[in-house]
């Protein structure tokens, strides 16, 4: 299946429209990396940990963020497009200019949504930052 053979390549996966990455990491492999025995060598070869990340252009597009707040627990099951976070953010725009070219700014204050690629079981956030659970 051309599906399961992308996913096994381990490479970054983008979704231009969402501004999203994602990288599928088969659960054999990381119960390897950690010393753990295979309890079902077969389910294990069809399931995957998916890591999500904003690309370049999504976090150009969000600005300076401020606070992630969590839409969902750890261990929680979700369905595809199911909101996992919702990301605080400040940023500027111009509103206008002059003759003289003097821009005039306005400060924006906004949140964004990430919402699930897939369906399947949120493991964990990232340890390296702070999220506020609701």
């Amino acid at each position: 299946m051309v599906v399961s053979s992308i996913l096994r390549q381990s490479s970054r996966l983008f979704h231009p429209v969402k501004h999203l990455w994602l990288r599928a990491i088969p659960k054999a492999a990381i119960s390897a990396a950690v010393g753990s025995e295979s309890i079902n060598s077969t389910a294990e070869r069809n399931c995957y940990s998916i890591e999500i990340g904003l690309t370049e252009r999504g976090l150009e597009d969000i600005g300076d963020m401020t606070t992630l707040n969590a839409s969902v627990l750890e261990q929680a099951s979700v369905p595809l497009d199911h909101e996992l976070l919702r990301v605080e953010w400040e940023g500027h725009s111009i509103t206008g200019a002059d003759e003289l070219y003097h821009t005039v700014w306005t400060t924006i204050t906004e949140t964004t949504s990430i919402y699930s690629p897939v369906r399947g079981v949120v493991e964990d956030f990232s340890n390296n930052i702070p999220i506020i659970y609701d």
